[in-house]
């Protein structure tokens, strides 16, 4: 059994009061504890789904969404607590109509194949769940019509899948994403992460834990050693952090994204000013997260301002 520490304690219990459930009884339908059949004798896993308005009644094929949830017990699930904020860009036309679906993974499991074997959620999010998910719903099977964003643990996780597989996925959106300013297990300072202990770090790292492979698994790590391929496939990646976030996690938001400037990987970094982990500010966020999504869907057109203004300073 896992041992909290009354640090990890606390953080879980400020997760659970961002995610309350808001619900509702009209726009879109929220399906919730959708048992994953497609993985018998395996990891168990149950699954929310959140269908725009008029899919029932339409024949469209959408585009898809793996929308990961943050750190806690499996009962935290991100689309209960954003089903309202989704629906209030659907009805102002902000987002296009898509498809979302939330994986309940394990607690502080940080969508890792862990690394004694006990665990693959990476395996498993990458899997079954998304070859059942395309099969069950009209979701479309191509790459630049896949999408995935995530909220703090979700956020590392949509970060860690994504930067490997980069020609999977259209864009990759990650808030307050949980990873640390490392590009070595040495120079992980652990007192910055007081809310992770020590066997929890064993348990998915390897006991003694193996540097290397919390390396690659470390979102910074993959981005420099991944730099071509993430450019090729022309992904788009949004970063979001806090600049007051209890857990320190605008340390690791700031290395990754010099890491990438330095790497030459393009993407949008957004440091929001008074906001912490938690509050006022985390709605307004995801949802910005999720409008960067949504624009990635549109073909973006040459800016005929632009074109002009680099021809007239190439003559100078």
């Amino acid at each position: 059994m896992t041992v909290m520490n009354n640090a990890t304690i606390k953080w879980l219990i400020a997760i659970c009061v961002v995610t309350i459930f808001l619900g509702r009884s009209d726009g879109g339908e929220l399906q919730t504890d959708v048992k994953l059949e497609s993985n018998p004798g395996q990891t168990p896993m149950t699954y929310d789904v959140l269908l725009p308005d008029g899919y029932d009644n339409s024949d469209q094929t959408y585009p898809l969404v793996l929308f990961l949830h943050g750190g806690g017990a499996n009962g935290y699930v991100l689309l209960r607590t954003s089903q309202d904020w989704i629906q209030e860009l659907w009805d102002q036309d902000l987002l296009p109509p898509m498809v979302l679906v939330t994986p309940h993974v394990g607690p502080f499991s940080f969508y890792l194949d862990f690394e004694d074997g006990s665990q693959k959620w990476e395996s498993l999010v990458t899997g079954p769940f998304l070859k059942e998910v395309r099969s069950k719903y009209r979701v479309s099977p191509e790459p630049h019509r896949t999408l995935m964003a995530g909220v703090s643990m979700g956020g590392a996780g949509a970060l860690q899948i994504g930067l490997k597989h980069p020609e999977q996925f259209r864009a990759i959106a990650a808030v307050e994403p949980a990873i640390q300013p490392a590009l070595r297990w040495k120079d992980v300072d652990k007192k910055m992460f007081f809310w992770f202990t020590s066997e929890q770090w064993e348990e998915r790292f390897g006991k003694p834990i193996s540097g290397e492979y919390w390396e690659a698994n470390n979102p910074a790590n993959i981005a420099s050693g991944c730099a071509n391929q993430i450019r090729e496939s022309e992904v788009k990646i949004y970063l979001d952090c806090a600049d007051e976030d209890y857990m320190q996690l605008h340390e690791g938001a700031e290395f990754l994204h010099r890491t990438m400037w330095d790497a030459g990987i393009k993407h949008e970094y957004h440091v929001f000013n008074g906001a912490d982990h938690v509050g006022r500010t985390v709605k307004p966020r995801v949802q910005a997260a999720l409008q960067f999504i949504g624009r990635s869907l549109v073909e973006t057109k040459p800016d005929p301002d632009v074109i002009e203004f680099r021809k007239d300073m190439d003559f100078w």
